[in-house]
């Protein structure tokens, strides 16, 4: 059987160390008076326990960020990143599987340039975005504050070596948090910033907030079946179960996993339709 563990999650992880200083931080002119900040940072630590008490694999990240659609986005330096991650009380906002996927242009605070690993740790060179957001985010940065980035992506719980392991399955961004979830996930280091008019220091202080950490099972998809495989649906109304029913889907695509408790599960036989799309939406993560 292929218990919750086996089922895909959205995560929304802060990823980066409080023990590292950004470096090389710079202000960029325009036309007019555009400006814009430009600076490297670290933006995951792996191998190590992060406040959730979970960890991620050096080589699972640095294999999702080959993916197709991360390298056209640093191709054509659109790899954007957001304020703060999509959660379902923002705007009031459903939590769609499209609108994780998706970096929202009004949102973009961020630039992801040049990732690359260093040991155990994931550098890259970061633009702040032009727009409202992005020129809120540079502006917060040369007042002092400590900017902290977070992994948003799609994976599954295993153990690895006794430790709880997030396994990646995709990476969609690192979006700007307020949180840790790395005891050591702020900058800890005074700004400098150079500009046409010399060079000005404010003083960093560090940054509280509420932990944001936020793990998703796929019930978008859940419901769909529910809805659409007659199967399935007939299974759910006999034991009196909704579409969180649905736990997770066998290894060959063909069953959805049901359960109402941790003691009992049944397997429904899905429709072709439904495997179809079910193997498409998962073979999307890989």
């Amino acid at each position: 059987m292929e218990n919750q563990s086996d089922a895909l999650f959205y995560f929304a992880e802060q990823t980066s160390p409080s023990d590292m200083k950004i470096q090389n931080l710079d202000t960029k002119k325009g036309p007019g008076n555009e400006w814009w900040l430009e600076f490297d940072a670290c933006l995951h630590v792996f191998e190590l326990m992060n406040r959730n008490v979970r960890q991620y694999l050096g080589d699972n990240i640095m294999e999702c960020l080959q993916s197709d659609k991360i390298q056209s986005q640093l191709a054509t330096d659109d790899w954007f990143g957001e304020m703060d991650h999509p959660y379902p009380h923002i705007d009031g906002q459903k939590l769609s599987e499209k609108r994780i996927r998706t970096a929202e242009l009004e949102r973009r605070s961020h630039k992801i340039r040049s990732p690359h690993r260093e040991g155990d740790k994931l550098f890259a060179h970061i633009v702040t975005a032009s727009g409202p957001v992005g020129q809120g985010f540079a502006g917060e940065i040369v007042r002092g504050m400590i900017p902290q980035f977070s992994c948003r992506c799609f994976g599954q719980m295993k153990l690895v070596n006794g430790k709880p392991t997030i396994i990646v399955r995709l990476v969609v961004t690192y979006d700007w948090v307020l949180y840790p979830g790395f005891n050591a996930a702020k900058m800890v280091t005074k700004p400098t910033v150079k500009n046409g008019a010399g060079v000005f220091t404010e003083n960093a202080e560090g940054i509280s907030g509420k932990d944001m950490d936020l793990a998703i099972p796929f019930s978008e998809l859940a419901h769909d079946i529910s809805e659409k495989d007659g199967s399935v649906s007939a299974f759910l109304e006999s034991f009196d179960m909704n579409a969180s029913g649905i736990i997770g889907i066998t290894n060959d695509y063909k069953q959805a996993i049901l359960s109402s408790d941790k003691d009992h599960y049944i397997y429904a036989k899905m429709n072709p339709n439904t495997v179809n799309r079910v193997r498409d939406f998962y073979r999307s993560f890989n």
